[in-house]
């Protein structure tokens, strides 16, 4: 069953943790945060799918939900691809160490 996101502005669904913006946070260590916030909620799938748009920022999370959050059938299939997403290329990680190496 698709996520009706016209219903979502209707339901008082609180922030558990700092919102998720790809820009500023690391995926790996953001979802890390958020799934020991939530793991103790008993969400079926469908309030996981909305709590997870509520922490999003960006149209490119936003974009990614649509596309994808509706194909995934439990949470660790959207765990994997809000992981396959937004975690950066081995190339991205590689530039960020020799980046922060360079300010010794």
């Amino acid at each position: 069953m698709p996520v009706d996101f016209a219903k979502l502005k209707t339901l008082d669904v609180r922030l558990i943790c700092d919102p998720f913006d790809p820009k500023k946070h690391d995926a790996d260590t953001w979802w890390t945060l958020f799934k020991a916030k939530y793991t103790h909620g008993n969400l079926n799938i469908e309030k996981f799918k909305i709590l997870v748009q509520r922490h999003g920022v960006g149209d490119l999370f936003t974009d990614w939900l649509k596309e994808k959050g509706n194909l995934c059938a439990n949470e660790a299939a959207l765990e994997a691809s809000f992981l396959q997403k937004f975690r950066p290329t081995p190339q991205k990680q590689t530039q960020a160490v020799y980046t922060l190496g360079s300010y010794r």
